[in-house]
């Protein structure tokens, strides 16, 4: 399935599913995650840099974020490296 949106709107869907995942220690987080990585080169400028932004301060203000055998963080790692090598965020 297609599915066709403005960019304000997948930069509004995309944003508020990363802050609301970012630390819920759910499988569902790290999918949000995985997936988005699969999106990277249909996102724009502005919504790379907002993720990066967001992600950078998250995993600032949670340097470990392991509950169990869970590690929240990795998975936005992954993302927020993904998004700054895809050389679009400044």
């Amino acid at each position: 399935m297609s599915v066709t949106i403005k960019d304000t709107t997948a930069h509004a869907i995309i944003c508020g599913a990363v802050r609301y995942y970012m630390g819920r220690h759910t499988i569902a987080a790290h999918g949000v995650a995985y997936d988005l990585i699969k999106l990277i080169p249909q996102m724009t400028p502005k919504t790379k840099a907002v993720l990066d932004r967001d992600i950078s301060h998250w995993l600032h203000e949670n340097p470990f974020c392991t509950y169990g055998s869970v590690n929240d963080r990795a998975p936005w790692v992954l993302l927020r490296d993904a998004l700054r090598d895809s050389e679009v965020v400044a």
